[in-house]
């Protein structure tokens, strides 16, 4: 069951549940904490959904992102450049479930190689992107 993630939720205390995502862990048996707290995992998604296209690549102008969230919250788009400066940053709030797409302006910058950081509720995806 490596790569997938669990939604749990705590029904040990129904006024005021814990409800988190929590990342799949093979040192850690999601099982026993469901017993022990008597919690129910109400979901499990596949890693696939932790998986970023990003075309053309390498690209002058224009960089399309195709990524999909498994639930909905805010999402964040960062370009790094190799020493780890941020140079370009974007953060959507309350995006919803599911396929999302969006287009990075990199004319801008200089030619290099630069890492594509989109973090979304469940994880943070990475990419190579160049810029020739």
């Amino acid at each position: 069951m490596s790569g997938y993630v669990y939604h749990i939720i705590d029904v040990r205390n129904s006024t005021d549940p814990i409800n988190r995502w929590v990342p799949f862990n093979p040192k850690f048996e999601h099982t026993k904490l469901a017993a022990t707290l008597r919690t129910q995992v109400l979901f499990a998604a596949s890693d696939k959904a932790l998986d970023v296209q990003v075309y053309p690549n390498p690209a002058a102008d224009v960089v399309e992102l195709q990524y999909e969230t498994v639930v909905p919250g805010d999402v964040t788009i960062k370009l790094l450049d190799t020493q780890g400066v941020v140079r370009k940053q974007a953060v959507k709030e309350d995006v919803g479930a599911g396929a999302q797409q969006d287009q990075l302006l990199i004319n801008d910058l200089p030619m290099g190689v630069y890492e594509l950081q989109v973090t979304t509720p469940t994880g943070v995806l990475h990419e190579t992107i160049f810029h020739p």
